[in-house]
């Protein structure tokens, strides 16, 4: 979609232990570069190039490789993280978005956003050892304790993926709630919690038995803040489980879950479009990413309070996190801003008042079920305009029945109104 001068910067932030202990790396979308900070003073000590539109981020086990999708590359670039020195690249499909390392440090599977793929890739050889087609803008990926499993969200599909590492064919497809953006397992492997970023959701799902299930969908309320606002995206554990945090997007808001209920406890206000999270490596700290502010917020784990918050790069957008014993924590941040967020911020009389709708806006092919009589042709993927717009009285824009389609190769994404269903008369 197009994420306009808004939504433009991916940061990443790692922290790593023993010799690296006090390094964070922050991947810069719009700057092309990656920034790094000390994280006991949060100075910055370096900044070096890293390919076109880097976003997500990771780490080898050993600490010795750090990894970065150049998405504009379609490309993986590999950094030495104590030089900066780019050592090589790694293959990926269009755009890759999120990756996730196996346990073991090898092999690398990246969500290719652009091309329907979960490439998995070794990254001793270099090779493309397989693609796993999926559903349609797939950006999470998670990989099982155990490393038998690897999930991957679709975002227009709505669904999570189980992917069988061994073979790399799908065996399960559970139906989540709309727009899936991240996966999260618990240490012991038995729970997934997989966030729905328009349907407001969190779907706790047990994968504990032989078919994957839904037990609870978590739903979030805070006062004095708009339903269509609470968007959940990051979702981060603790090793013990006994917490689940939760990142809301434009509700400025991290969800505290108790892990053994899956009850919210409480609501942390961080800074604005909160998108990614990810704890230090001893579960001290959890950094959040928040967008809109061009800040990170640090929440004191234990006492469940924010802390602090630290400038970083603009537009923090997503985050990757993992542990391992040199190299422990990575916060990718980036392009937050969502077309809702744009239009939510305009009157919506001065926005519709007498002229027709944007050229950009068509009718889509996953309008909301919620929509009375929406018939075959209205779901089509028809770039002619919605009946709305020729007309000429003020309408009110309903955010919670937007869908998603991608531009790729004229803006990377733009945001596409529903048929004149979602719109109702505002006087």
């Amino acid at each position: 979609m197009l994420r306009p001068a808004l939504a433009i910067v991916s940061a990443v932030l790692l922290s790593a232990g023993s010799a690296e202990a006090n390094k964070v790396f922050v991947s810069n979308e719009r700057g092309n570069n990656i920034t790094v900070l000390d994280s006991e003073s949060w100075e910055v000590i370096a900044t070096f190039p890293a390919g076109n539109r880097p976003r997500g981020i990771t780490i080898s086990p050993d600490g010795k490789e750090l990894y970065v999708c150049a998405s504009d590359d379609d490309t993986v670039r590999v950094f030495d993280p104590e030089t900066y020195k780019e050592l090589h690249t790694l293959p990926s499909g269009p755009d890759p978005e999120l990756f996730a390392l196996d346990p073991s440090g090898n092999p690398l599977y990246i969500a290719n956003e652009d091309d329907n793929l979960v490439t998995v890739v070794d990254v001793k050889t270099r090779q493309v050892l397989a693609e796993v087609p999926v559903g349609v803008e797939p950006e999470g990926v998670a990989v099982s304790p155990d490393a038998k499993t690897i999930i991957n969200t679709s975002e227009t599909t709505n669904m999570a993926h189980f992917i069988d590492a061994s073979t790399y064919k799908i065996v399960h497809n559970v139906l989540v709630d709309q727009r899936p953006r991240y996966a999260e397992f618990t240490a012991d492997g038995k729970k997934l919690y997989v966030s729905a970023e328009i349907g407001g959701t969190v779907s706790v799902i047990d994968v504990s038995a032989a078919e994957p299930k839904i037990t609870k969908k978590i739903t979030f309320e805070v006062p004095g803040v708009l339903p269509e606002w609470l968007q959940p995206v990051g979702v981060k554990a603790t090793k013990d489980g006994s917490r689940i945090f939760v990142a809301l997007g434009p509700a400025n808001r991290v969800a505290v879950i108790d892990g053994k209920t899956d009850e919210v406890l409480d609501y942390l206000l961080v800074g604005q479009r909160v998108w990614q999270m990810a704890f230090t490596p001893g579960e001290e700290f959890l950094i959040t990413t928040n967008g809109n502010s061009n800040d990170v917020s640090i929440i004191d784990v234990k006492a469940e309070k924010v802390i602090r918050s630290v400038q970083v790069g603009e537009q923090p957008w997503g985050s990757w996190s993992r542990r391992i014993e040199r190299c422990n924590l990575q916060i990718s941040t980036g392009r937050s801003s969502s077309c809702i967020n744009r239009f939510l911020r305009r009157s919506p009389r001065s926005l519709w008042r007498a002229r027709p709708l944007p050229r950009r806006f068509a009718a889509t092919s996953a309008l909301p079920a919620c929509l009375p009589n929406a018939t075959a042709a209205s779901r089509s993927r028809s770039r002619s305009r919605p009946e709305s717009r020729s007309a000429r009285v003020p309408l009110r824009f309903s955010p919670a029945h937007t869908t998603k389609c991608r531009s790729r190769r004229t803006d990377r994404r733009s945001w596409r109104l529903p048929v004149r269903r979602s719109f109702v008369r505002s006087g």
